[in-house]
């Protein structure tokens, strides 16, 4: 049964280190895995996703279905 508990807690720190390796781009304590704004720029990924911008970049982002931004 003890080699039960280790194993559990080995899962826990595996994952846990695996959460932490997947980021938080905007830094508003919602890893990117799991995050509706990666960036923060207001827009969702999805939205960002259909109309061309990229969900990773903040300096792209749609005005009322005008792409601004660059690079």
């Amino acid at each position: 049964m003890r080699w039960l508990f280790v194993l559990l807690l080995l899962l826990t720190f595996v994952t846990l280190g695996s959460l932490t390796k997947i980021g938080d781009k905007d830094k508003d304590g919602i890893p990117n895995a799991v995050d509706e704004d990666i960036d923060g720029d207001g827009v969702p990924n999805i939205i960002e996703t259909q109309h061309g911008t990229d969900p990773f970049n903040p300096m792209q982002y749609l005005i009322e279905d005008t792409f601004i931004g660059g690079g």
